[in-house]
């Protein structure tokens, strides 16, 4: 448990900022129903997107992420009217250790939203659902939790929405 911990901490003096000097991706956002970067990935872990349910959309994440497939990764995300961010895909959904192409998700699940858990107007869909699990790769390894919203009977995972 204190690996955690310091983990995202360690991330983040690492250089998850979104310098241009760090970011790897176009930052022009694609259109409404699927606003990520369109980029060029290594690998293809062959997941269909958009997912048709919450489960579908947790199981081609998993696929993506133990094939280290970073642009099947980024499609999943809504990034609605926020810029891109390399520092979310870095320290939200774990794109640096999924780029070794050697991290496992030995456990994870969808789960209903508790009530109260999230305020629905911070994210950019509401989140309906989350995800709860683990990761581990040969550095060490995390928990996994994120928030999942439909768009037009399409699954995604929300971003938080910047503070104006």
């Amino acid at each position: 448990m204190k690996r955690h911990i310091l983990i995202l901490p360690l991330l983040m003096l690492a250089g998850c900022s979104d310098s241009p000097s760090t970011r790897s991706v176009d930052s022009t956002v694609a259109d409404e129903s699927q606003s990520s970067p369109v980029t060029t990935s290594p690998v293809d872990s062959g997941v269909t997107l958009p997912a048709t349910s919450a489960e579908a959309l947790v199981a081609a994440y998993k696929t993506a992420f133990e094939a280290g497939d970073v642009d099947a990764i980024e499609k999943m995300v809504h990034w609605g009217d926020e810029p891109y961010k390399e520092s979310t895909m870095t320290i939200v959904f774990n794109v640096r250790i999924a780029r070794k192409g050697t991290a496992k998700i030995p456990t994870i699940e969808v789960r209903d939203l508790t009530e109260g858990g999230f305020d629905p107007s911070d994210f950019t869909l509401p989140p309906t659902k989350t995800v709860s699990g683990h990761y581990s790769y040969d550095g060490g390894g995390g928990d996994l939790g994120m928030p999942i919203g439909e768009l037009d009977g399409h699954f995604y995972f929300c971003v938080v929405k910047s503070k104006s």
